[in-house]
């Protein structure tokens, strides 16, 4: 009985233990499908790709690859059916439309940027699938259109105007130099190469080129570089001469610069004197609004032509509410009578009319007479004053005038110019200067006085 019992135990035993030994049975998962979507352009899996910028007319590809990480066959649908691609954007070798793809199989199809236009294009398109989680997805591509890459070269020079490929220097003495200058800039969006400028056109003397950071230089877009052409005559005539500035640019390869000028025959000018300002006195007050100045002409050794230029400021240095007036001329020989010169004038004239219009008898009886009035009209003009410069610019020997800024009569010697300034501040101090200038253009400067009005 006992040997029975043990035996069932052990028999208990041995079937249990083969049992816990035994592989567990686990049940297979379900079926199911997982689309994934990679491109070609990092990061690869962020669904959208970026074609940057593609020259205009040509064209970029970028693939992208569609993978089932499920267990079940992916089902692919019409890619781009419901949310189309618009050009520039085009879809090419799509080996995944309608497809089937097994679990861990993949298929592949092409995206094409070929932009016609220089803007940027934006788009999406759709790739449905029978994923239930992710139906359909959506993709994202954009790019921007450049234009051809090109160079493009342009002058520019210092003397209007400035595009039009020359320059005239004008005239130059002899013994002097005119430089001016002349920019190329590069309006292409590809680099421009400058060869060496007149290379093949040479530029001949008086003319030459200097400081010349061009030749040889490579301009990225927007860059530029200049060069200086200088003019220089030794000898006194009119020259003309051309130069050339070859590029890499395809359309215009060289372009050709004029250039002419005309040497003038040296001549030594002397500055004129310094002219000597008169009224007012330096430090005058108690001046009126209305001023007449004068000042002691300048005299110019070659015998120029002398034209003065008159500054009136409220500064010292001449630079605050400044009144100008320029070219003011010295009038020279106009008879200007006042006071008892213009008494004697009338004798002088009414005598001299009778002696030639009179009949010849009457002259015989009046003729002593009338030699006295006339006699006497020469001595009146001559003490009364007589010559003086007509207008508020100019003045003459001896004339006589009305002095508005002290009323009283006052001679004006024949080497003063008088120039008259009105509606002046009150109560103000001024500082005035005279610039004379002869004909050649030679300048001499005056002293600078002041002056204060009521």
């Amino acid at each position: 009985m006992k040997r029975t019992l043990v035996s069932i135990i052990i028999c208990i035993i041995v079937v249990m233990s083969s049992v816990s030994r035994a592989p567990a049975q686990v049940p297979p998962p379900p079926p199911y499908t997982e689309i994934q979507v990679t491109d070609s352009v990092a990061p690869v899996a962020d669904l959208q790709i970026p074609f940057n910028e593609v020259t205009k007319d040509n064209y970029s590809d970028q693939n992208f690859t569609v993978t089932n990480n499920g267990n079940s066959s992916l089902v692919i649908g019409v890619i781009a059916q419901a949310d189309g691609l618009e050009p520039p954007f085009s879809i090419r070798n799509n080996a995944c439309s309608g497809k089937t793809i097994l679990p861990s199989k993949s298929c592949i199809f092409i995206v094409r940027f070929a932009p016609d236009g220089t803007v940027p294009f934006l788009d999406t398109f759709d790739i449905p699938s029978n994923d239930p989680d992710s139906n359909p997805v959506t993709l994202t591509v954009s790019g921007t259109g450049v234009a051809v890459p090109v160079s493009g070269i342009s002058l520019s020079d210092s003397v209007p105007p400035a595009k039009d490929h020359g320059i005239s220097f004008g005239n130059i003495t002899e013994g002097n130099a005119s430089d001016e200058t002349i920019t190329i800039s590069n309006e292409g969006n590809r680099y421009l190469f400058i060869r060496d400028i007149a290379l093949s056109d040479l530029l001949e003397g008086p003319f030459s080129i200097e400081n010349d950071l061009c030749s040889g230089q490579t301009l990225n877009p927007e860059g530029s570089c200049a060069f200086t052409v200088r003019f220089a005559p030794d000898i006194e005539g009119t020259f003309l001469d051309t130069f050339d500035i070859p590029s890499s640019d395809p359309d215009t390869p060289s372009v050709t610069v004029t250039v002419d000028g005309t040497g003038l025959a040296f001549v030594l000018n002397t500055q004129p004197s310094a002219p000597a300002p008169v009224y007012p006195a330096h430090g005058q007050k108690e001046l009126g609004t209305s001023v007449k100045f004068r000042w002691e002409k300048s005299k110019d050794p070659d015998g120029d032509t002398v034209a003065y230029d008159f500054k009136l400021c409220e500064d010292i240095e001449l630079t605050s509410s400044c009144i100008s007036d320029v070219d003011i001329a010295a009038v020279p020989g106009n008879i200007y009578y006042a006071g008892l010169g213009g008494y004697g004038a009338v004798f002088m004239v009414l005598g001299l009319m009778f002696m030639i219009t009179g009949k010849k008898s009457d002259r015989k009886i009046v003729s002593p007479f009338l030699s006295v009035i006339v006699l006497a009209g020469c001595l009146i003009i001559s003490c009364g004053g007589g010559g003086g410069g007509g207008g508020s610019d100019g003045s003459g020997a001896g004339s006589t005038v009305i002095n508005d800024n002290d009323n009283e009569h006052e001679k004006i010697p024949s080497d003063n110019v008088v120039h008259t300034v009105s509606a002046l501040k009150g109560s103000t101090t001024y500082y005035w200067k005279v610039t004379a200038r002869d004909s050649k253009g030679a300048e001499t400067e005056s002293t600078v006085r002041s002056f204060e009005t009521l």
